[in-house]
């Protein structure tokens, strides 16, 4: 029985840390694998879905795919970090108080 793409993928970028797409795509066909473009994207998405990596775009063409730590998945999967949950606090706040429709000529 074949490993699942998801999981081959998932195991190089954990190895790497760091890979950009394209160093991805050459590795996994020197290794004899045979794969779309469509299916590898899905694969990514996946894992960004689920929390595992994260993908950013570093040229036009060119994607670096990161490994999440833990505790970084943990922290989301509790409910954010404590600098985004601040944040919007104060965004609530100042909008309690600061009057909007007090001003004259609005209803």
């Amino acid at each position: 029985m074949m490993t699942p793409l998801r999981n081959i993928i998932y195991e190089k970028v954990r190895n790497a840390g760091s890979i950009t797409d394209v160093e991805l795509i050459n590795t996994l066909t020197k290794e004899g694998l045979d794969f779309t473009r469509a299916e590898l994207n899905k694969v990514l998405l996946d894992l960004e879905i689920l929390g595992l990596v994260r993908i950013g775009w570093v040229s036009k063409d060119k994607r670096r795919i990161e490994v999440r730590d833990v505790g970084e998945r943990e922290a989301r999967r509790r409910g954010g970090g404590d600098e985004e949950e601040g944040e919007g606090v104060a965004v609530d706040e100042r909008r309690e108080g600061a009057g909007y429709g007090d001003e004259e000529g609005e209803p």
